[in-house]
């Protein structure tokens, strides 16, 4: 059972890698499950965070009450980045809420 879970692992950060290779194309851009509209966030829209933070490096198991807001943070940050990188001014005709001090990031 180590090995399969040690090789799932192996596999799992080659897929991370590869992803943040890749730039997001232009739906992925639209989107984007941090960027805010300023309407209510669905349950599932709330799962695709989480699953995007996992993706960027948040473990939820790993997180103690102490170092939940920072690795939160930090994982935040990396998916703004990628974000602010493959996805402006290619979204014309829509503002980018990040960039405007909108969104999870504009309190911290």
């Amino acid at each position: 059972m180590g090995a399969a879970l040690f090789a799932a692992g192996l596999m799992l950060g080659a897929t991370m890698a590869a992803a943040q290779a890749m730039p997001l194309s232009a739906r992925q851009c639209r989107d984007y499950p941090f960027v805010k509209d300023g309407r209510a966030l669905t349950h599932r829209q709330v799962i695709g965070e989480l699953a995007e933070l996992e993706a960027a490096g948040y473990s939820p198991e790993a997180a103690n009450d102490s170092d939940f807001p920072d690795a939160a943070r930090a994982a935040h940050q990396r998916l703004m980045r990628e974000y602010r990188r493959d996805c402006t001014g290619r979204l014309l005709g829509r503002p980018i809420a990040a960039q405007q001090g909108e969104g999870p990031s504009a309190s911290r």
